[in-house]
């Protein structure tokens, strides 16, 4: 259904047996990087865990996928929470995770040994060596639903060409923002889609 409805896209049919899961680790050890989570709801956290074993690759853990945060795999590592999702990942309550975003992101980095990308109306962006970066731009259309998928996309394209993780994590957030202002200005400040969003980025690397 997927090559039909998206037919420019690469879709790996798998077999419905002991067979699926092979072949799937085999294709993860082809790709220059790897998202896990979009689309996933929690409960899958179990093959969250699994892929993330397989991969050699550069990867990116957002929303369900965040469940294979500790697990072992690829040095390089980008984390993409909310503050629900932080709140989980640090066992602790969402007002405190939206109290101190930034020191939120630091703990994360430190505890995950990854890069952590403190999704909210002020992203934090924090490496495990307590480095930051910031960004407030994008607007609260970037609130849409599927919103927080494109930017986790976004962010593995930019890790696929062979960037620094916090470099690709900031251009990954610049990028989503930027989509973000454009359609804001263009359509509306609310109302616009995900996918509208995603379709704004090949003209921002273009200028």
């Amino acid at each position: 259904m997927m090559s039909l409805i998206v037919p420019e896209a690469r879709v790996l049919g798998l077999p419905r047996d002991e067979e699926a899961d092979d072949a799937l680790f085999q294709a993860l050890g082809q790709a220059d990087a790897v998202l896990i989570g979009p689309g996933m709801e929690a409960d899958l956290g179990r093959l969250a865990k699994a892929l993330c074993l397989h991969v050699r690759s550069p990867l990116v853990l957002d929303a369900g996928g965040l469940a294979a945060a500790a697990c072992p795999g690829p040095d390089v590592r980008i984390l993409t929470p909310h503050a629900g999702e932080m709140a989980t990942l640090l066992e602790t309550e969402k007002a405190e995770v939206e109290a101190d975003p930034a020191s939120a992101a630091k703990e994360a980095a430190r505890r995950f040994s990854a890069v952590v990308v403190m999704k909210g109306a002020r992203t934090v962006i924090a490496t495990p060596q307590a480095r930051l970066a910031y960004y407030a731009g994008g607007g609260a259309g970037l609130g849409i639903s599927g919103s927080g998928d494109v930017l986790a996309g976004v962010i593995a394209g930019v890790l696929a060409r062979g960037v620094d993780p916090f470099q690709a994590a900031a251009w990954g957030v610049y990028l989503h923002g930027e989509a973000g202002r454009r359609l804001a200005e263009r359509v509306g400040a609310l109302g616009f889609l995900a996918r509208e969003i995603a379709a704004e980025i090949p003209r921002l690397l273009h200028v």
